[in-house]
């Protein structure tokens, strides 16, 4: 039975990519635009997911609306500072304009897609209370961050500029956590190597779809490095951090914050 039910989650998981490489593919030939393509890159998969998990909803949006919206403010505006990338044809924007709803909806859908493919796939505990006392922590830490965003956004904007902004994000936000988290608790490797591999398939489809669509660029000039994709900068950090390392540093935060690091 056991095995069974193990064929059955590794035939969804190669069922949910095939989807992503044929939504990939409609939204290259249509030229849908950013909103509409991440609706169906993220939203279908999100959904589905949902209705097998529908346990987990509640638990899950809370995150997003407590955690990653806060974060996304924040991180957006400062890549907007240091020009690390752009969506150059937003329906609608904030923030003195540095900040497109399309990034909103898109940060929102990826996040969830990755703790509910998580929780789905790879979670292993049965019964799930809401949070962990823990989450306290992280609240205080993101109300924190928010705060001394807003204070220097008003009287100190200048002090909001930070040059490799995409590479400083990536350390202190993905690799110490992750490194941190997987020396505490070592077991959760491989089940991160697993997130990590399939959204790896998932960020290079969408991005070779994004950069051809010029649905975003990346015209700044701190990076790593950079690929040249269909006549665009393809910096070697979107690869390292996002790619590579994005969702399985999400789900570290998700796990020891909000789960129960199992």
């Amino acid at each position: 039975m056991k095995k069974l039910k193990n064929f059955e989650k590794k035939a969804q998981i190669l069922w949910l990519f095939l989807f992503t490489l044929v939504a990939a593919i409609t939204v290259d030939f249509f030229h849908l635009n950013f909103l509409i393509a991440t609706l169906i890159l993220f939203g279908i998969p999100s959904l589905y997911l949902t209705f097998n998990n529908p346990r987990l909803i509640k638990k899950s949006l809370l995150f997003m609306v407590i955690i990653v919206i806060p974060m996304v403010l924040i991180f957006e505006y400062l890549a907007f500072v240091d020009q690390t990338w752009f969506v150059p044809n937003s329906a609608f924007r904030f923030l003195d304009g540095s900040i497109p709803i399309e990034v909103v909806v898109w940060s929102i859908l990826w996040v969830y897609y990755g703790v509910m493919f998580w929780e789905y796939f790879l979670d292993t505990e049965k019964r799930k209370r809401l949070f962990p006392k823990s989450i306290m922590n992280l609240i205080l830490f993101v109300t924190l961050l928010l705060l001394i965003f807003f204070f220097l956004y008003i009287f100190y904007p200048g002090q909001l500029y930070i040059p490799y902004f995409y590479l400083a994000l990536g350390i202190t936000f993905g690799i110490i956590p992750m490194s941190y988290l997987l020396w505490k608790y070592p077991r959760l490797l491989p089940k991160l190597l697993i997130i990590g591999v399939y959204f790896f398939g998932v960020s290079l489809l969408t991005e070779l779809v994004g950069l051809r669509q010029y649905h975003w660029y990346f015209g700044g000039a701190h990076y790593l490095g950079y690929l040249n994709v269909s006549g665009q900068k393809l910096p070697y950090d979107e690869i390292l951090f996002w790619w590579g390392i994005g969702l399985p540093a999400m789900v570290c935060w998700y796990e020891f914050f909000a789960d129960d690091r199992q």
